[in-house]
């Protein structure tokens, strides 16, 4: 097993300080490189012919003017030219820097203006653009997907590069506000990777399909073989299951890590073909909340596979974990014992991971100043009592570039040794057992006549009710409004008559219940409620 990348406690102090993330891959290399690193549906690629073509683009790169500390805008579909170009700006000190690739021009451009980048990598359409773009044609150094391959194979390492150098910059936010640059450092990135992989525990002859795009670099560190999904992330809610069933047999994958919406589509497809996929022994799966009604869908599609959920975010992953079978089991525990006026359960999201250190604080919109373990204390809650949900570690990142208000806000710096505690702007709470439960997020709470809403604990209700698709509850203009999606089949009128009974059973107030062609969901993930894009419906 790859239990281990070889951490300590205090890395931060004791790691050697010349380290470069990608030297984790080229432990791989000299260990087998024979092995198939990357197999996507048109070609396939060896650790050792990958790291060829990494010393070579990095030579590339270089000769080009990138150089130490260069900020690279990489706009690269998810493929092997992807993990060849991202490490070869690692190998030489630069900073990959990565958007969504559905991000609006506009917000493009305001993360081009943050990010401040030397140079960008794409192909011929991105190219194009830059002529149209303000912010793109500004940036001196651009180049297409291609380098020449006939240089000289002579690269070496830049030893100044240092484990506190930036390695990448992923941007988080949503569609409003200023874009947050969350800054991964060499030390970072390794910490991800080591919590991360006392999660996962990639065997040696693992064959792993990863369609979240941080694991795809996680097993090129490990030496697992990826298999690339047949389909385009950037628009997976289009993707065919048959066509990632044929690859599963094909390759006979163990393991799959993904998205709920991936994991659930291709489940569901499962149960209709009657289909048996013993191969699979593990599915690990986060990103969005899975409910018992989707954890059950997993482990009836999947029955002797290990299905793990995992709840974390860009700066903190992973926080806690559970497992599909214990979801359910907990929440078939639960109705049968809760009290309806006492509603506010949350969603089980598992144990608190050993790597994390976990608080839940006094909820509060404004930014936190406190400076000493007492003061943080003061804010502290008891168990079962529900507020935001804090974190820190070796895995949590940060820093935003350029943005300092980003920081004050989601930040909290704590004592002596300023140990940073992210705020995840979640609400829940923690029970006597250390298991962490989510009530939503904290901006979206709903105040009502001394009462609180949590939108996020009644979608778990509304979802009881057969019919409906997704449904969730907001405060909207001083009006709280339940916005329902129902399936093709399914009578509104039935359905409204079904969930005013459940709200009254549950105490939920409301005024309103409008029903949606389609709600929207976030456009990473494809699985959790767009609050923000929903309220301007």
């Amino acid at each position: 097993m790859l239990n281990s990348l070889n951490l300590n406690d205090n890395f931060n102090q004791n790691f050697n300080q010349s380290f470069n993330i990608i030297d984790l891959f080229f432990e791989q290399v000299s260990k087998n490189p024979q092995k198939l690193a990357i197999i996507s549906p048109t070609k396939q690629i060896t650790f050792e012919e990958l790291a060829q073509e990494i010393q070579q683009t990095s030579a590339y790169f270089l000769k080009k003017g990138i150089k130490k500390g260069d900020k690279v805008l990489v706009f690269v579909g998810m493929g092997i030219d992807l993990y060849r170009i991202v490490l070869a700006i690692f190998n030489i000190g630069a900073v990959a820097v990565f958007l969504d690739a559905w991000v609006s021009k506009a917000r493009m451009e305001l993360c081009c203006k943050i990010a401040d980048c030397v140079a960008l990598v794409g192909n011929w359409k991105v190219k194009f653009l830059s002529f149209f773009s303000k912010e793109l044609y500004k940036i001196p150094i651009k180049l297409g997907l291609f380098f020449p391959k006939n240089l000289e194979n002579n690269f070496t390492k830049n030893t100044e590069i240092t484990a506190q150098d930036p390695a990448l910059i992923t941007f988080t936010t949503g569609s409003t506000g200023t874009p947050k640059g969350a800054i991964r450092t060499h030390i970072a990135l390794l910490a991800q990777f080591e919590a991360l992989i006392s999660k996962i525990n990639p065997s040696e002859n693992e064959i792993n399909m990863p369609v979240l795009p941080i694991i795809l670099l996680l097993n090129l560190a490990s030496g697992v073989t990826s298999i690339l999904a047949n389909c385009k992330p950037n628009k997976l809610k289009n993707f065919k299951p048959k066509k990632i069933i044929s690859q599963l047999q094909k390759y006979e994958v163990n393991s799959l890590i993904s998205s709920p919406f991936f994991i659930k589509k291709l489940s569901e497809y499962v149960i209709s073909q009657n289909l048996k996929l013993p191969f699979i022994t593990k599915i690990f799966t986060g990103g969005s909340p899975v409910f018992a009604q989707e954890a059950h869908i997993y482990t009836k599609a999947f029955p002797n596979t290990h299905i793990e959920i995992v709840y974390g975010s860009t700066e903190a992953e992973p926080i806690s974990s559970a497992l599909a079978k214990d979801i359910v089991n907990f929440s078939v525990d639960f109705s049968e014992n809760q009290d309806k006026k006492s509603y506010q359960k949350g969603l089980f999201v598992g144990k608190i991971d050993p790597n994390t250190n976990l608080k839940i604080i006094k909820i509060n919109e404004n930014a936190i100043n406190i400076h000493s373990k007492e003061e943080l204390e003061q804010i502290t809650l008891f168990t079962h009592e529900i507020g935001e949900i804090i974190v820190s570690g070796n895995h949590i990142l940060e820093k935003y570039i350029q943005n300092e208000e980003a920081i004050k806000r989601n930040k909290i710096f704590v004592g002596e040794k300023n140990i940073c505690w992210h705020r995840t702007g979640d609400s829940g709470y923690v029970d006597e057992k250390n298991n962490l439960f989510l009530t939503g997020r904290c901006a979206y709470i709903i105040q009502k006549h001394e009462k609180m809403i949590f939108p996020f604990i009644c979608e778990n209700h509304f979802l009881q009710i057969e019919g409906i698709n997704i449904a969730t509850i907001l405060e909207v203009n001083q009006k709280i409004i339940i916005f329902v999606e129902i399936n093709k089949k399914t009578n509104k009128h039935i359905i409204y008559k079904k969930l005013s009974k459940l709200c009254m059973e549950f105490y939920i107030e409301f005024d309103e219940i409008i029903f949606l062609a389609k709600i929207p969901r976030d456009l990473r993930h494809h699985s959790k409620i767009d609050y923000a894009r929903l309220i301007d419906f």
